[in-house]
């Protein structure tokens, strides 16, 4: 959820205001972004394995 109802929204506004201006802080920013999206990735490809994994052992103990 985002929006002047979430408790990060000034946060979230200060720090868009901050990265325009400094060119730093965007850099910042966007590692974090970046970062997030690759331990989501990561994520993603684990609960895949994992899932094959448990299809592989079910299919093999059926014989």
């Amino acid at each position: 959820m985002s929006g002047p109802g979430h408790p990060n929204w000034i946060d979230w506004e200060l720090q868009k205001k901050i990265a325009k201006s400094d060119p730093i802080y965007r850099n910042r920013l966007v590692n974090m972004l970046v970062n997030r999206i690759h331990y989501l990735i990561r994520s993603s490809n684990l609960l895949f394995l994992l899932r094959f994994l448990q299809c592989s052992v079910l299919i093999s103990e059926r014989g």
